[in-house]
């Protein structure tokens, strides 16, 4: 068994009035098995999908803690292709880490994303088995990305 020590915190000033949450001192705690999964990679422009873990490897079937992050503005797509593909598709923006505590999804999903540059959509998403990435600038400049994964 691993320990996860994850510190989030936010606060938002408009108009004078603060907003916030989290804490920058107390860590939240996720339990792990102690299996890590980590790939560091560039992406090269142009929507190109580039995959990054698919369930077996590093030993890890699922996840129960994703750490994804990336020098430019990115798109990470969930995968299941165990049943029909299904997909949930978050932009993930330069620097500001993308953090998820489980690869289970539950209830009806609807989510769309770019298959070469076109919007396509999917439904019923349950489980993760596959993540991708695309870089979604269009000549612009190559992304270097970091996802780790922990069960």
């Amino acid at each position: 068994m691993a320990t996860i020590k994850l510190t989030q915190h936010f606060a938002l000033t408009i108009g004078g009035e603060v907003k916030e949450a989290g804490s920058l001192t107390v860590p939240q705690e996720i339990t792990v098995d102690g299996l890590i999964f980590e790939v560091r990679t560039t992406i090269a422009t142009e929507y190109i999908d580039e995959v990054l873990w698919t369930a077996g490897d590093g030993n890890i079937d699922d996840f129960d803690f994703l750490w994804f992050e990336s020098d430019q503005d990115v798109f990470l797509e969930l995968r299941n292709t165990m049943s029909t593909d299904e997909f949930l598709l978050f932009e993930v923006k330069a620097g500001i880490p993308f953090v998820l505590t489980s690869d289970d999804i539950a209830g009806y999903q609807t989510a769309t994303r770019f298959d070469d540059g076109a919007l396509v959509e999917a439904t019923d998403f349950d489980q993760a088995d596959q993540i991708t990435t695309q870089n979604n600038t269009t000549g612009g400049t190559v992304a270097t990305v970091r996802l780790v994964l922990a069960t």
